[in-house]
């Protein structure tokens, strides 16, 4: 009682739509507080099979990227709710490319020393899942 509605256009400022998948769609945004320009990626928890409450699969993602810490993890940066649309968004550190996305894009041809950087970075992220008896 008392709560003012917040809602996500009011503190983001989304740039358009960058992804999708089974749990959710993921913005290009700005945080409106923030000072600076800096990049975020909001992903909108799609609540299909959920009747109530916040998505067991989404409860794993958050706790495990917070117990994370890694240079070749992404990170999260907040978690915003909207007490008006009920929306939740995971706000994540913006990455303009993915492996996924530049593999796919047929005209860009990595030379072998990209290769071995982006092999090395893959496994040291496993290794930080792996060591705490995480499988990805």
């Amino acid at each position: 009682k008392g709560r003012t509605p917040i809602k996500s256009r009011d503190l983001l400022d989304t740039q358009g739509k960058v992804g999708e998948g089974r749990y959710g769609e993921v913005f290009k945004c700005y945080r409106k507080e923030d000072k600076d320009d800096r990049l975020y990626a909001a992903k909108k928890l799609l609540r299909d099979h959920e009747r109530e409450g916040f998505p067991i699969t989404s409860v794993r993602e958050v706790k495990l990227l917070r117990e994370l810490n890694s240079p070749n993890i992404v990170n999260i940066v907040d978690i915003i709710t909207s007490s008006e649309t009920e929306n939740i968004f995971i706000l994540f550190e913006y990455m303009e490319h993915d492996l996924n996305g530049l593999m796919a894009d047929g005209g860009i041809v990595l030379p072998p020393p990209h290769i071995k950087c982006y092999f090395q970075q893959i496994l040291q992220g496993l290794d930080c899942l792996h060591s705490r008896g995480i499988m990805h």
